[in-house]
């Protein structure tokens, strides 16, 4: 028993655990202020208009996974090795290869969102109501796109402490415009997206503040680029894949039902987004990890450490679970009663989706299978967007979330499958 303590002990005190508190404690920190924010502008507009700057939220998220093309991932792949290996020219070529390229597709995306806003709301989402938020919210994929490759640097780069101060000040410094609109009463739907905006460039100008701007000057190495994108295109398939299935929900909602019942919808999955960014920071940290792993040996030993460390999360899940009626009433108010019932469901495809975290990580960075992966991404999107079309018109606002669940719970058997399918070959 003392030296299961004792290897526990050293577990816990290790770099990596260290370097996984850390993004994890700015991971839920991030979320905390996130959520603030959603909380207060739930609160401070009514159901519908919610609904409205849910369905704009959503798209925003599946467009900054656009601009990036995976490039994040590339970065998280390429530049620990170089960093290990010495090669500071190539690190810096990496550095601004990522960065005109992101910079080029999140500028093109945003002339395009403000110029057909108009037709995008009234053909696509059959409300003419949201061409103006569409408009006011278009420049921000410059600054969130460019402040989220900035903080993927930062994490290839181990410093991870300057990744989550980037990361970070985007949302409290939204949180504290937005507090300072509700005080002075001129809080709403139009001023929200544009505090939301103007912020989205705090990373941007935190992340030319820590890594230096020097790497515009190196060569462009089209080779590298090569190497870059052959990756990276698979894993931006994937990310946009995933990031549909995780957002479509609201944005096929919105033509079936009323836009109260879209806010109260985006209510309840708000709850769970600490799901997906805590994930997402402890992943961060063992992303460059399994990929600098050489033997299967070693694989095996750290895909059990990693598995007790993503398990701990399920916790939580079982007591908001239990909690949830009185949870979404003290967070949103009495209105937003039909929440709960939703928030369960949507906690039930959570868990399988913190489940498939170390098998879809080993696939990536261990396996090398970004093609597998895309295709597993692209499964599940379908499965979503199919579900939604049968379970939307017969359950109403519960489809979805049922959707989420039984698409989630496929990925993670099929995942599991093929990681001890190649374990075993």
């Amino acid at each position: 028993m003392k030296k299961y303590i004792s290897h526990f002990y050293a577990l816990a005190l290790s770099q990596t655990a260290k370097s996984t508190y850390l993004t994890t404690f700015g991971a839920g920190l991030n979320a905390f202020l996130g959520f603030i924010f959603t909380i207060v502008v739930a609160r401070s507009i009514s159901p519908a208009n919610f609904g409205l700057f849910s369905v704009v939220m959503n798209l925003l998220v599946i467009l900054f996974v656009i601009c990036d093309i995976g490039l994040s991932s590339s970065v998280l792949r390429f530049l620990p090795q170089a960093i290990r290996e010495g090669s500071k020219e190539k690190a810096r070529e990496i550095l601004k290869l990522s960065f005109l390229a992101t910079l080029l597709i999140s500028g093109l995306l945003a002339i395009l969102l403000a110029a057909f806003s108009e037709p995008i709301a009234n053909l696509v989402f059959t409300k003419s109501e949201l061409s103006l938020p569409l408009t006011i919210v278009s420049v921000s994929l410059l600054g969130i796109s460019l402040t989220y490759l900035f903080v993927a640097v930062l994490q290839g780069q181990q410093r991870f402490l300057f990744g989550v101060i980037t990361e970070t000040s985007i949302a409290f410094l939204k949180v504290v415009a937005t507090l300072g609109l509700l005080i002075s009463g001129r809080l709403n739907l139009i001023s929200v997206l544009v505090v939301y905006s103007l912020t989205s460039f705090t990373g941007l100008i935190l992340g030319f503040l820590f890594i230096r701007p020097d790497f515009l000057f190196a060569k462009t190495n089209l080779k590298l680029a090569k190497t870059l994108f052959g990756f990276g295109i698979w894993i931006a398939l994937a990310r946009i894949a995933n990031s549909i299935s995780g957002k479509i929900d609201t944005l096929m909602l919105i033509r079936f039902v009323e836009t109260a019942q879209v806010g109260f919808y985006a209510a309840a999955q708000r709850m769970t987004f600490i799901f997906p960014v805590m994930v997402g920071g402890m992943t961060v940290v063992l992303s460059p990890k399994f990929a600098s792993l050489k033997t299967l040996t070693e694989v095996k030993s750290f895909m059990k450490k990693s598995s007790l460390l993503i398990s701990s999360l399920f916790l939580p899940v079982v007591l908001l679970f239990v909690l949830a009626p009185w949870i979404t009433i003290w967070i949103y108010g009495q209105v937003y009663q039909p929440s709960i019932y939703i928030f369960r469901w949507l906690l039930l495809s959570s868990s399988f989706f913190i489940a498939s975290a170390i098998p879809i990580t080993i696939i990536i960075y261990f396996l090398g299978e970004s093609r597998f992966f895309a295709v597993l991404s692209l499964l599940q999107l379908l499965i979503i967007v199919l579900a939604n079309l049968v379970l939307i018109p017969k359950l109403g606002v519960i489809g979805p979330a049922i959707s989420l669940a039984i698409a989630y719970g496929a990925i993670f058997i099929i995942s599991m499958f093929f990681v001890f399918k190649k374990f075993h070959q």
